[in-house]
């Protein structure tokens, strides 16, 4: 099916502290097949460099439809939003940094959108592992291997957001509130050809940083699911009863024995977690897990009862 460069696309960008890899985001956009699009970067309040070298990757190409916006946002969330405001046109694309994607994908997400005649095409993100530590991390989250719904690397139109709302405001969790919502009325359309994949690790490759991160996501997003965070809050209260009440052994081995299951069940591919180093690090990445989630929510009931 060819398509024609016909339909204008607004490709919405938030960025914070990029400097190093805004340069690859911009030449991979800038080399899309699609043309018939605006960029709009929108500064999710930088210290870094990276308005200034967007600045001068701007003049130097000589980009008339890219566009670096500074209004003081600060999470992606109302990045997006602002975005969503300043736009040209009714189709609108999302894309993060420190992603990879192929030079058709712009293209194939209209394309895709024009053939079913449909108003939204979500992206795809790949869970591939670079290293052991990514493998263990991905296993105990997403799943290792799969393609999860995300919204860098979708394409919506703009009347969407009219019917379902923006994106709330806020540091983590409101793109999943957002596809649940549209799910619990709509179809998800996907395009297989839709893939994004990151560019490096995942999540960080080390203890401390993973614990920092799961915690901080954990805390901004449980306000979104404040009945999964009080259930997943009580029942690791409940575990530390048991071992309290009856002994510590069985408890506790009944919990690493699912701590180390769950990434096989999880996972689409199973034979990376053989891998010694990888297999070694199932548990103590599942307990830093449920330890920071366990203090994230924590402190968000916390704040909510006083």
């Amino acid at each position: 099916m060819k398509l024609k460069n016909n339909i204008k696309v607004s490709i919405i960008v938030p960025y914070h502290n990029e400097e190093k890899t805004i340069i690859q985001t911009l030449h991979l956009i800038q080399k899309q097949t699609y043309k018939n699009f605006e960029v709009l970067l929108i500064n999710s309040s930088s210290e870094d460099n990276s308005s200034k070298i967007i600045n001068i990757f701007i003049k130097k190409n000589k980009l008339k439809n890219f566009n670096n916006i500074n209004e003081n946002t600060i999470f992606p969330s109302d990045s997006k939003n602002l975005g969503i405001k300043k736009s040209k046109n009714n189709y609108l694309a999302f894309m993060d940094c420190g992603l990879k994607f192929n030079k058709n994908w712009l293209g194939d997400q209209i394309k895709f959108m024009d053939k079913y005649k449909i108003d939204f095409s979500l992206g795809l993100l790949s869970t591939y592992s670079q290293n052991e530590f990514d493998a263990a991390v991905i296993s105990q989250t997403w799943g290792l291997d799969k393609m999860i719904s995300v919204i860098p690397g979708s394409v919506i139109k703009k009347k969407i957001f009219k019917t379902f709302g923006i994106f709330e405001v806020s540091r983590a969790g409101y793109d999943k509130l957002w596809i649940n919502n549209l799910k619990k009325k709509n179809k998800l359309f996907k395009n297989s050809k839709a893939i994004i994949k990151y560019e490096g690790n995942i999540h960080p490759d080390n203890y401390q940083d993973l614990f920092k991160k799961i915690y901080l996501y954990s805390y901004h997003s449980s306000k979104f699911f404040i009945k999964k965070s009080f259930l997943y809050f009580i029942g690791l209260l409940f575990f530390v009863y048991l071992v309290v009440l009856f002994n510590i052994f069985l408890p506790t081995f009944i919990y690493f024995f699912l701590r180390i299951m769950f990434p096989f069940y999880k996972s689409n591919s199973v034979i990376k977690l053989f891998k010694i180093k990888t297999f070694i690090r199932l548990l103590p990445v599942g307990m830093i897990i449920d330890i920071s989630r366990l203090l994230g929510y924590f402190r968000r009931i916390f704040n909510i009862i006083f």
